[in-house]
């Protein structure tokens, strides 16, 4: 049964999104036609974001040139779900006040926290046994994992954290990335573009991030790389998807090495 929604898009905006990923740009226009023809609950949205998640990751793993800009743009529209779930959740909640609402967004909470730690390993893996699959270069592999493995120690972590403080997810879960942000911003003030440097990492390391970069990588290569081509150095096959994997697969590593020194720092205060 359909439903109007009065609201404006300012309004809607301010009753349903947090302003953490660009994503929501794409996911407002969305939630208001899941409300007003009432097409799915919270929860519901959430098992289809997890499909959609799930049937990007196995493009991935397939290692073919379109498979691999195909699948990213599904996981492009995952984040975007990930976003509208939320919102629908909130709009209702705002509205009604039902107490079946508010139970159903913890339970759409608790979901994405179990999907989440499955799927972000699961998009470096797949990344990595794509192109494992047309370069046979045992490296790729072992770059794709430690970029997985590096992930779920990040997510391990703020579990850790937040269940020794005793709060909540929701407030809280981006505590210690805040202030890894903070200290960047004071250690790069008084270097040449510091503060674009902090902001352009504070894009693509989060998991929003590196599903754009991704996306941006395997586009570039249709064009620069096209039918899987490489250049080489030193006898190791480079392009765009390969320069990312490897990057991530480092810069993961640095990102849950700082979270957790920066996590026991917080605790120690506490």
């Amino acid at each position: 049964m359909s439903q109007l929604i009065y609201e404006s898009n300012k309004k809607l905006k301010k009753i349903c999104q947090r302003n953490d990923c660009y994503h929501r740009i794409f996911s407002l226009p969305i939630t208001r036609f899941i409300l007003a023809f009432n097409l799915m609950s919270p929860t519901q949205i959430t098992f289809l974001d997890f499909f959609i998640g799930l049937f990007g990751i196995v493009l991935l793993f397939i290692g073919h040139e379109w498979s691999f800009v195909i699948g990213t743009i599904f996981l492009q529209l995952f984040e975007i779900f990930d976003c509208i779930d939320g919102e629908v959740a909130r709009y209702l909640i705002y509205k009604r006040q039902l107490k079946r609402t508010i139970t159903e967004t913890r339970v759409v909470e608790f979901i994405q926290d179990i999907i989440h730690p499955i799927l972000q390993p699961l998009i470096y893996l797949g990344f990595g046994y794509g192109l494992f699959f047309n370069y046979h270069q045992p490296s790729i592999l072992i770059l794709s994992y430690l970029a997985a493995i590096g992930t779920s120690v990040d997510t391990y972590i703020n579990t850790i954290r937040e269940k020794l403080i005793g709060s909540s997810r929701i407030s809280n879960v981006s505590r210690s990335y805040n202030e890894m942000k903070a200290k960047s911003e004071k250690l790069l003030r008084f270097f040449p573009f510091g503060k674009i440097i902090v902001e352009i990492m504070t894009f693509i390391a989060p998991i929003p991030g590196v599903i754009a970069i991704l996306n941006f990588a395997a586009i570039l290569d249709l064009f620069f790389f096209p039918n899987m081509q490489t250049t080489f150095l030193f006898g190791f096959p480079i392009n765009f998807k390969i320069l990312c994997l490897i990057f991530y697969a480092f810069l993961q590593q640095l990102l849950w090495i700082m979270n957790a020194k920066q996590s026991i720092i917080y605790l120690q205060k506490k």
